[in-house]
């Protein structure tokens, strides 16, 4: 996930008249990068951006199963 300050980068850029190629060049992020954000509302982005940070935390009771998983084997 990038972070806000090159989507918004994005969002200016497409405002200002840039194609896709021109915003990848400028900014130095990869063309699939400037794709899957260029359409993307701030709404969007918002609830992406929330949905990845979710999915990365692991619960104290999923952290307890693991251990327990290893130390049986």
């Amino acid at each position: 996930m990038i972070n806000w300050m090159i989507y918004g980068k994005i969002q200016e850029y497409k405002r200002n008249g840039l194609n896709k190629s021109q915003v990848t060049r400028r900014l130095g992020v990869d063309y699939k990068t400037i794709l899957k954000y260029w359409d993307m509302s701030l709404a969007d982005y918002t609830e992406a951006e929330h949905n990845s940070k979710k999915r990365r935390k692991i619960t104290e009771d999923a952290q307890e199963k693991s251990y327990m998983i290893r130390i049986r084997f």
